[in-house]
């Protein structure tokens, strides 16, 4: 699992070597199927506030590391299917060339237009706990067959992700390998697209509702930034009530 055994060997390879790579990661693509090592990750825990108490297990954070040969065949996935992993606008999480500032444009453009004509406007502010670790697989294939995703790499994915197993590293010492049944893959390159196809729903679900402030035709009931929610409203601050009582 050691990175820098696979980053030097891979960069500086024989064309032949990469062309074996492309061949192989052709056969996995057809055949749906990914091999058991792929499944497997290393977790370091990273602790958050060095000031805080060590033996709280809130207090870190947990980076996964997967061989890059992994990484390498997610890109692939993704230049696949890159058309069907976009999602609204209104997400700026995971995204290039847009980031929180942005976010806060937004949110201060729809507060502006409102206050300026005399109307209050109301927010709510969520934050989904350890979201990435939560999200439901099942659910994941459908919302990604529902984007558009090929049933193809669905199904790679689904052959992938049965197949997780995890162990944590801490100083010197590894963990027994455990088995993991629900969130997307840390340390993945295709996970952070992934999960904003998951969180697309409620965007979705929202302009469905009707439910949030609209500038004209444009709908900003909501901005999110991966996992943390901004909903924005409008009228009486029961209507926000409603919307998470009917989407979250």
């Amino acid at each position: 699992m050691d990175q820098m055994i696979y980053v030097p060997s891979i960069y500086y390879t024989h064309i032949r070597f990469c062309l074996s790579i492309y061949k192989c990661f052709l056969n996995l693509y057809y055949v749906k199927y990914v091999p058991d090592d792929f499944g497997i990750g290393v977790t370091v825990p990273l602790i958050k506030d060095k000031n805080g108490n060590v033996n709280d297990v809130s207090n870190y954070r947990g980076i996964t590391l997967s061989p890059i040969i992994c990484k390498l065949f997610e890109l692939m996935i993704m230049s696949l299917c890159n058309d069907s992993l976009q999602t609204d606008a209104l997400q700026f999480g995971f995204k290039d060339k847009i980031g929180t500032a942005d976010a806060i444009f937004i949110m201060k453009l729809a507060i502006n237009h409102f206050t300026d004509r005399g109307s209050s406007v109301y927010i709510a502010l969520l934050d989904i706990r350890k979201a990435f670790d939560k999200v439901i697989h099942f659910k994941m294939y459908k919302y990604l067959l529902d984007a558009g995703v090929p049933i193809i790499i669905v199904d790679v994915l689904c052959n992938w992700y049965n197949k997780l197993h995890y162990a944590v590293r801490w100083n010197n010492a590894l963990s027994a390998q455990f088995s993991v049944f629900s969130g997307v893959r840390q340390g993945s390159c295709l996970s952070p697209a992934i999960f904003n196809v998951f969180m697309n729903v409620f965007t979705k679900q929202l302009k469905q509702l009707g439910a949030g402030c609209y500038i004209s035709s444009l709908f900003l009931g909501c901005i999110l930034y991966a996992d943390d929610i901004l909903l924005c409203r409008h009228e009486r601050i029961k209507n926000i009530r409603k919307i998470l009582t009917h989407n979250v």
